[in-house]
């Protein structure tokens, strides 16, 4: 066969593209714009009916037809011409506002930010009032002598609770007492007397509420019971004053064992027997610190309690 005709046979044996297929350039125009990005600008659907919601209208883009170049560099100049972090706006519009005062900082939590009062506090050198001197001032309280003061917190002895309250209480000034082992029927005559609530916690820790509330709860099922408290060794009263409360919650005289050693702060579990079980409902406060909450929660709510002396923090609660 010639050449030209081996030619003209291949190219005939060649694959032909199927059909309805276009080649480049072959197809039918897609308009005067070019793409941008590879993303489609328009939707493939038109836009649907659908109930007014009252928000804002969508937001009209800019026409895609014009240079974008022109676009990104009108974008450079918008961010040379920024401000600067940190940097002063519109500085002489307006005076400058003073700094808040430290009684009622910003920063401070809503429930403290609620009313700073003067505060009294006895007992500041102890290890709870060394501790309680800084919380009182973080929250907006101002510390002052008696005779300024709103109200008196004291965590002194049980022998100066008597004396101290009566002060207070000749100067109608109201008291959140921490110590334990005072006489409570002789402070709540008092403070009836005068007209002057006073409140008292054996246990500021909001911790130790909950744990006598679940030990109440306990005992309806497990009556017998058990309390082990322990205490650092410098505690003069035995048993605590959670631990009594505690009995007394729990009813029917349930022994308390005393521990007093070095190292420990205030801890108390309370133990109660079944045929064949043993449930133990335990507090641990291993800082002072937190005592704290509970005593805020007591300035707060003390101007609303009646004449006379509360004692629980879950009266406050």
């Amino acid at each position: 066969m010639p050449r030209d005709h081996r030619r003209a046979a291949r190219r005939h044996r060649r694959r032909q593209p199927e059909g309805g297929r276009d080649r480049a350039r072959e197809g039918e125009p897609e308009g005067s714009d070019h793409a941008l990005d590879g993303v489609d600008l328009q939707p493939h659907e038109p836009a649907r009916e659908v109930a007014h919601h009252r928000y804002r209208a969508a937001v009209v883009r800019q026409a895609h037809r014009g240079d974008r170049r022109g676009r990104a560099g009108r974008g450079l100049r918008a961010r040379r011409t920024a401000v600067r972090a940190g940097a002063a706006v519109g500085v002489g519009d307006r005076p400058e506002r003073a700094g808040l005062s430290r009684r009622c900082a910003a920063d401070q939590p809503v429930r403290a930010r609620a009313r700073c009062v003067k505060v009294v506090l006895n007992g500041s050198g102890g290890k709870v009032g060394r501790v309680l001197a800084p919380g009182l001032e973080a929250a907006g309280h101002e510390l002052v002598e008696l005779a300024g003061a709103d109200a008196m917190v004291d965590f002194t002895g049980p022998d100066a609770i008597e004396p101290n309250v009566a002060a207070a209480l000749e100067r109608g000034v109201p008291s959140v007492i921490g110590t334990t082992g005072f006489d409570h029927a002789r402070v709540d005559a008092l403070a009836r007397e005068r007209g002057v609530p006073c409140f008292h916690a054996p246990n500021f820790a909001l911790g130790a509420v909950l744990m006598l509330r679940f030990a109440k709860e306990a005992a309806e099922y497990l009556p017998r019971a058990e309390i082990v408290e322990l205490h650092n060794e410098a505690k003069k009263d035995a048993p605590s004053g959670t631990a009594k409360a505690t009995a007394a919650l729990l009813g029917g005289d349930p022994a308390i064992h005393s521990v007093r050693l070095p190292g420990l702060v205030a801890h108390q579990e309370v133990l109660f027997g079944g045929e064949g079980q043993l449930l133990t409902i335990r507090h641990d406060t291993f800082s002072r610190e937190a005592f704290v909450p509970g005593v805020l929660l007591a300035l707060e709510q003390l101007p609303a309690l009646p004449p006379g002396l509360t004692v629980g923090l879950e009266k406050l609660l």
